[in-house]
């Protein structure tokens, strides 16, 4: 069977490969016909621009041109392997699918790589976006505050976002921060409250007068920008944390004495393959949570969607994430009338 797919060769290159699938499923392998994926901004851009710290080291096998992007999809199941009775042929799913029209999915470890089935009446644009709130909410996993607290989010893109209304909904005060004005627009529709642009407001006197000379007990970098860190530690209170959310691009030089040795600031990894390690729920687990907060409306996605786009303008994609952050946030790949089999 022929399918399309969206292939990084080298840096900022992107075509659509036609490549062959097999015919024959795994007894554990269901065949999902794919109607939307949904782009990450963080990890894909990183590979678009080749700026992933991964693709500098020797060792990490993964991260490698040529890339095949994606890790979230939504579609319908048009073929199951001999011994699935969890999933039928019309079933809607959800998948950590790549970007590509059809695709052979592997159910033998839903823990940590989750198949979940999709009401019919459900938004399929709206749960795809559980992905990246799942994401998110590994702050929350690895974190360390009390209801009420004021905590700060530097990045208001979509993890940022998500990570900003589950810590509302977890009972934090959010500040967030994002030099983006649409961004702190949207954020503002998601129900956050305290919202700072850094180039319009002095940060550190914001702060002061939102908490009340409080301070902030917790700070979430979700931009992934190096060089925030250093703001984060002029910020937070003694003994209070800084959670790496955003996958770093890049490295910083940090003075352990004065911020972590004197002021005991605890400096914090919050990325998604910790899920499923030690007491931190998997990946399964807190899909299906944050779907629940999508389902009833709690956590706010519809606010978040600016774009959908074919795969025959892809590029535009990428380029729009990059260069149009004011207008770009949420997009999706729409493979539903096009590129499903090159065959029929």
């Amino acid at each position: 069977m022929k399918v399309i797919q969206v292939c990084f060769p080298e840096p900022y290159r992107i075509t659509l490969e036609e490549t062959e699938i097999r015919e024959n499923l795994g007894d554990k392998e269901i065949l999902v016909k794919n109607y939307y994926t949904l782009i990450s901004p963080g990890t894909e851009l990183a590979f678009y621009t080749g700026t992933h710290i991964g693709l500098s080291d020797p060792n990490n096998r993964w991260a490698k041109y040529p890339f095949y992007p994606g890790y979230a999809s939504v579609g319908e199941v048009l073929e199951v392997g001999n011994d699935i009775s969890e999933f039928n042929k019309g079933d809607l799913v959800y998948t950590l699918g790549r970007h590509r029209s059809i695709d052979i999915v592997d159910i033998t470890n839903l823990k940590d790589r989750p198949v979940i089935k999709l009401d019919k009446e459900l938004s399929l644009e709206e749960m795809i976006f559980a992905r990246l709130a799942a994401i998110s909410l590994t702050a929350l996993y690895v974190s360390n505050f009390y209801v009420g607290d004021y905590i700060t989010v530097f990045g208001l893109g979509l993890v940022g976002n998500f990570a900003s209304q589950l810590f509302e909904i977890a009972g934090a005060r959010v500040i967030g921060i994002d030099p983006v004005k649409s961004r702190l627009i949207k954020a503002k529709s998601c129900g956050i409250e305290y919202l700072v642009n850094p180039e319009e407001e002095e940060l550190y006197t914001t702060i002061k007068e939102i908490t009340r000379e409080k301070g902030i007990r917790l700070v979430i970098e979700a931009t992934g920008v190096p060089s925030v860190l250093d703001t984060a530690f002029t910020i937070v209170n003694k003994r209070g944390q800084i959670i790496l959310l955003g996958s770093p691009r890049g490295k910083v030089e940090v003075d352990i004495y004065n911020y972590i040795h004197r002021m005991g600031v605890n400096l914090l990894g919050a990325h998604e393959g910790l899920q499923g390690f030690f007491d931190i729920p998997d990946r399964l687990t807190s899909t299906l949570y944050v779907m629940e907060l999508i389902k009833k409306k709690i956590l706010k996605v519809k606010e978040l969607h600016t774009h959908t786009i074919g795969p025959e303008n892809i590029k535009d994609a990428y380029e729009l994430l990059l260069n149009k952050k004011e207008e770009t946030l949420g997009v999706l790949i729409d493979w539903r009338d096009k590129w499903v089999n090159s065959e029929e």
